[in-house]
């Protein structure tokens, strides 16, 4: 994928990516997924977009590469990686155990459904970025 080559997120919905090393699951760490796979998440429904490939690409590369998603969810991840991926306007959630993905976004979905915290209402309106690049999430 070339840099600023992503889908138009669905009015609505949050866009998540999620750590996998396959089989439709989210059992990848950040730093050492083979690839995020994302899915536009809104109340009525749950869309999958695509896998994007990790090979080859460090914490910078992998945080380029869901710059466009406004949560990313995986088993674990570094402090130094959360910051980064933090300061890009991406949700860290980790995940403690291994689960289909579809699981996680259908909680996903049902928090949206249920009242969202104030993040992700800024999200589902349009707003691209959840936190300030000096830190803290955005008002």
């Amino acid at each position: 994928m070339v840099q600023g080559d992503f889908l138009p997120r669905r009015a609505g919905s949050i866009r998540v990516a999620c750590a996998s090393d396959g089989d439709g699951m989210l059992d990848g760490h950040f730093g050492s997924c083979q690839r995020f796979m994302i899915h536009d998440v809104s109340v009525a429904r749950i869309v999958t977009l695509e896998g994007r490939s990790c090979e080859g690409l460090g914490t910078e590369g992998r945080t380029t590469l869901i710059r466009d998603c406004q949560v990313v969810c995986m088993q674990a991840i570094g402090g130094p990686a959360a910051g980064r991926v933090s300061q890009a306007g991406v949700m860290p959630l980790k995940v403690s155990r291994v689960v289909p993905i579809l699981e996680i976004l259908e909680r996903i979905q049902g928090r949206l459904a249920d009242g969202p915290p104030p993040w992700m209402a800024k999200a589902m309106a349009g707003s691209d970025r959840l936190f300030n690049p000096g830190g803290g999430i955005m008002a």
